[in-house]
Order: structure tokens, then C-alpha cells, then sequence
């Protein structure tokens, strides 16, 4: 077990290593942070945008081998990240962007996963009822909906029932409001900014766990260890119920789990990070995904 646990971490260390790297080659390839200084006024020269990138590591000039190995021993030495756009130091700015993307998925994930297995079990008990053609279709449709037009749609339809309700309920943008004060204010505060993407990521994730948890129930509800068990006393309720159905169902769901990293076992995981990002994007919060190619989109603060 020890040796198939710390396989696995070195893969995907490994993945994650070579995933960033090619990142970093990518953004200097295709990315051109001197674009955002050629509409500053007054016109910057070529001379003075290269010395404003300089301190980045962001210069041109430098060969990009060079620049990449001085960002890579940089983090292997003394793990420091480089400078954001506005100047302050990357690793200070780790901690509190990973507790705004933890706030955004982690209560998401877990609802996605509580609401699409119980809906799984639920439909594959009543198979070809109502409930079942109706939630499968709504989930087909939710499935192959794009996460940034589900979590603009969203966002539509929330400000659109605070206009007609005469009430700010329910909060678009950002991660707090800046006039509140007080720790008990600011929790609740913190709370309502929540709903929203809360909801939105729970809908885009839950259908992954339900038409997987579905399809695995309905090859095992009728296997021959369940008819055994039904021949010796197991009702059909509590076979429908899915007493011992889901519990293996859900335990083929673990190879598929060992063979590949959480970050990206299918869409039953992969679509509450990526609606995570969507959402992030969208009501302007900070969270980690955000700084990976913030260096390259934003204007570092400007030198005179």
C-alpha cells in the first residue's frame, strides 16, 4: 500500500512539475508582456519598457533558457515564486488565493458529490420512470453547457431576480463587501457572497457523480452476488435501495481514481475546478488558478 501511495505522489509530482514548466515555456512564447505598456501615456520607448520588465524577469532581451533557469532555481533554492504584476512577492499571495479557491470548491465538491450519488441511486432504482427521463435529460444538457456561458447564465439570472425582487440577495461579484465591520458581520457577509457560486458549482458538478453512480448501480443491481443474496432473503426494496448495490458500485469507482490524478479523473472532478476558475474570472475573485498567467495579461506597476 506504502509503495502504491508513494508511486503515485511521485507521479503526479511529476506531472505537475512538467506541467508547470511547460506552462512557463508556453506564456513566453505566446504571451507579450510588452504589449501592456504600448498604450501607457506618455509612449514608453522600447529601451524603457525592457528596463520596467527587467525586474520581472520578463526581458525580452534575455535569452528565455536563461530566464527559465534562473525562475527554476528560484523556486528550487529558496521557493520564491517571482513578483506579481504590482510588485508584491508571489508566495505571500499563495496562502490567501488558495483559501479563496478552497472557499469556492471544497463546499461544492462536497455537495456535487452528496447530491449526484443520491441522485444516481435514486434514478437507476426507478429506472425508465419519470425522475429517471427527466433528471438524466436535465443533466445531459447540464453536461455539455460550456462553464463560463453556465456561470455567465447565472450570473444573468442572478441580478435579474434582485432587480425584480427589490432586494440585493444575491451577490455577482467579488468575495466580501467593504463595508462591513465586526466578526460575526463579516462570516455572514462572507456567507452570502457564497450562495451564488456555491450553487453554481454544485450544479455543474453533480452531474459527473450522477450519471457515473447511475450507470455503475445499474450494471451491479443485477449481478449474480446480488441475485444470491436476493435468494436468501435480500428484498427488493432494499436492493432497489442499493444496500449492498451501491456500496460496490461505488467501490469500481476507485480504480478509475488510483489510475489518474483527483485534478483530473473525468468530469465527475474536473468540471467543479474548471467552473472554479470560470467563476473566479467572472465575479473578480483571487483566487490560485488566477495567478498563473496574471504575470503575462496584467501590466507590472509601471517604472518612471
Amino acid at each position: 500500500m506504502l509503495r502504491h501511495v508513494t508511486r503515485k505522489a511521485a507521479g503526479w509530482l511529476l506531472m505537475i512539475a512538467v506541467a508547470t514548466n511547460a506552462t512557463y515555456f508556453l506564456a513566453s512564447w505566446f504571451l507579450d508582456p510588452r504589449s501592456n505598456y504600448q498604450g501607457l501615456r506618455p509612449v514608453r520607448s522600447e529601451a524603457q519598457i525592457d528596463v520596467a520588465l527587467a525586474p520581472y524577469n520578463l526581458d525580452p532581451r534575455v535569452p528565455l533558457v536563461d530566464r527559465w533557469w534562473d525562475w527554476v532555481t528560484s523556486v528550487v533554492l529558496r521557493f520564491d515564486w517571482g513578483k506579481s504584476p504590482t510588485g508584491v512577492s508571489v508566495n505571500g499571495e499563495i496562502g490567501y488565493r488558495s483559501l479563496v479557491s478552497a472557499e469556492l470548491v471544497v463546499l461544492a465538491t462536497v455537495l456535487s458529490v452528496v447530491v449526484g450519488v443520491a441522485l444516481g441511486v435514486h434514478t437507476a432504482s426507478r429506472q425508465y420512470g419519470w425522475a429517471d427521463r427527466v433528471s438524466q435529460a436535465v443533466s445531459i444538457v447540464v453536461f455539455n453547457i460550456p462553464t463560463s456561458v453556465a456561470a455567465l447564465a447565472v450570473v444573468f439570472v442572478a441580478i435579474w431576480l434582485n432587480q425584480h425582487a427589490g432586494l440585493h440577495f444575491l451577490y455577482v461579484a467579488g468575495e466580501n463587501s467593504p463595508d462591513v465591520h465586526g466578526l460575526l458581520p463579516t462570516i455572514g457577509d462572507r456567507l452570502l457572497h457564497l450562495i451564488l457560486p456555491t450553487l453554481t458549482l454544485t450544479l455543474m458538478g453533480y452531474v459527473g457523480y450522477h450519471l457515473t453512480q447511475r450507470s455503475l448501480l445499474l450494471d451491479t443491481i443485477n449481478a449474480d452476488f446480488v441475485r444470491t443474496a436476493q435468494a436468501t432473503g435480500l428484498t427488493r426494496a432494499r436492493r432497489s435501495a442499493g444496500t449492498p448495490c451501491a456500496r460496490h458500485s461505488s467501490r469500481r469507482r476507485r480504480p478509475w481514481r488510483s489510475v489518474c490524478p483527483p485534478s483530473s479523473p473525468g468530469p465527475s472532478s474536473r468540471r467543479p475546478f474548471s467552473a472554479g476558475t470560470a467563476w473566479a474570472a467572472i465575479s473578480c475573485r483571487p483566487s490560485a488558478r488566477t495567478t498563473c498567467t496574471e504575470r503575462w495579461r496584467r501590466p507590472p506597476s509601471p517604472r518612471p
